[in-house]
């Protein structure tokens, strides 16, 4: 039990680290857009949101004004909060790094699952690869299909769940095997 708990707790920080490289380092660099005039951009935001929200452009009718507006464009899905937030990122920090403990834990609970069917090491990573693979494949594919999210963004985010559950099953592979 301690090997599954020091594993669960190693591949949380593993891949909470590895988080930290991928979004800071070079590989996502030019993941985000800017715009040319960020306070007229700002203040069109303050002027025609009243409430933070998630919101799309045009408004979601069924009607015949809608569908011609979603044909001219443009179109967005904005994440929206009024109010601002603080700058400090330390609430961040703790609850994404309990998200990748507790994600190491249900990976580690599967593997224990399927552990006599993954006798070799990197069986147990293969296995902790393919359900990184199918979770990201499918949540970031239906958002581009769904929500229209560029293809850039798309690719960016997919790369880092993918390789979340590659580090974690890289760890927790050496710490949960059989007996």
């Amino acid at each position: 039990m301690k090997k599954f708990i020091l594993g669960v707790i190693l591949a949380g920080l593993t891949s909470f680290f590895w988080g930290a490289f991928y979004w800071m380092g070079p590989i996502t660099a030019n993941t985000f857009k800017t715009q040319e005039d960020d306070s007229a951009l700002r203040q069109a935001l303050l002027d025609n949101m009243r409430e933070s929200g998630t919101y799309y452009v045009p408004n979601t009718g069924n009607n015949e004004e809608s569908m011609k507006l979603m044909e001219q464009g443009p179109v967005a899905l904005i994440h929206f909060i009024r109010e601002g937030r603080s700058d400090n990122m330390a609430p961040s920090i703790v609850l994404g790094l309990l998200l990748n403990i507790f994600t190491a834990l249900i990976i580690a609970l599967l593997l224990k699952i399927a552990l006599n069917k993954l006798n070799r090491y990197n069986r147990r990573i293969g296995f902790v690869a393919l359900i990184g693979f199918v979770a990201a494949f499918y949540t970031h594919m239906s958002s581009a299909i769904w929500w229209y999210h560029a293809a850039t963004w798309t690719i960016i985010q997919f790369l880092y769940d993918f390789t979340v559950y590659v580090v974690s099953g890289l760890v927790l592979a050496a710490f949960i095997k059989p007996e």
